[in-house]
């Protein structure tokens, strides 16, 4: 087992992969998802189709989702640094729906009113605000809030310091505050599947992009559409050092929710600038 686990320290080819004597050792399965990378392409279809030392009984009563993690080299301390928006998805994720809230402001009487409280599954003006603050109205129970400009500025004074921590507040860069005219399109763009992403402190963004329900292909397709979108979402501050190479993308990697191990992929086969983009290096 030693001698296994030593010669999986070295770097080995993609070619040589197949060669390797795998065991049901978990640490084993850990060396090698840190010392092996793979393009794309081969890691969605190894989260798909995990080969036989990595599966493990079935035993859980949920569906799994396929997490996608991105480092990216940026520093979101700095304001022209941070990486946050919202994108829609070419594949829906079958089994989860986004429940949406509307705030707007009472005296509101936009004829497009009576159209957003039936599509919404709450609508809720200043008194739900105040509820929120005081805890007798749960947030939790909805994936997103929508507010109306005339309203926003109220709910930072009431209710921010509870919707803040808990990602649920409106934000302009989330799309999530809009006018009343066009709060239709924004709430059937949220629950037809749209992805809220934002980077935390150390410029990592964790996303879910499918589930095991799913097909190869759509899972590929969703993926490839959000690593598009982050590359359109890139700072403009962000800026390559004087003298030396600029490198936007760090590190990309797959998993299910319950995996043994993350896949690792080459960066250069994530980068749509690159390349080797969705292709395999050669």
């Amino acid at each position: 087992m030693s001698s296994l686990i030593s010669s999986l320290r070295r770097p080995r080819s993609l070619t040589n992969l197949t060669n390797i004597n795998f065991t049901n050792s978990t640490r084993t399965f850990k060396i090698l998802t840190k010392s092996t990378k793979l393009p794309i392409t081969l890691a969605i279809t190894e989260i798909m189709n995990p080969p036989p030392h990595r599966t493990r009984p079935k035993l859980l009563k949920f569906t799994e989702s396929i997490d996608l993690s991105v480092h990216l080299n940026v520093d979101p301390k700095k304001p022209n640094q941070t990486v946050q928006g919202t994108m829609g998805l070419p594949n829906k994720i079958p089994g989860k729906e986004t429940r949406v809230l509307v705030i707007a402001e009472s005296l509101d009487n936009s004829p497009e009113v009576g159209a957003v409280k039936e599509l919404a599954d709450g609508y809720g003006t200043e008194e739900t605000c105040q509820k929120i603050a005081d805890g007798s109205f749960g947030p939790l129970d909805y994936d997103k809030i929508v507010a109306t400009n005339g309203i926003l500025k109220y709910m930072k004074k009431t209710c921010g310091r509870v919707l803040g921590p808990r990602g649920l507040m409106p934000n302009l860069k989330m799309e999530t505050v809009v006018d009343m005219k066009n709060m239709e399109d924004t709430i059937n763009k949220l629950k037809a599947g749209s992805l809220s992403f934002k980077c935390d402190k150390f410029g990592v963004l964790n996303m879910s992009v499918g589930n095991v329900k799913m097909s190869e292909e759509e899972v590929a397709e969703n993926i490839k559409h959000v690593l598009q979108g982050l590359e359109l979402a890139k700072p403009e501050g962000v800026k390559s050092k004087k003298g030396g190479n600029y490198k936007y993308w760090k590190s990309v990697s797959i998993n299910t929710t319950m995996g043994v191990g993350s896949s690792r992929c080459i960066v250069a086969t994530c980068d749509p600038n690159a390349a080797y983009f969705w292709r395999i290096p050669q």
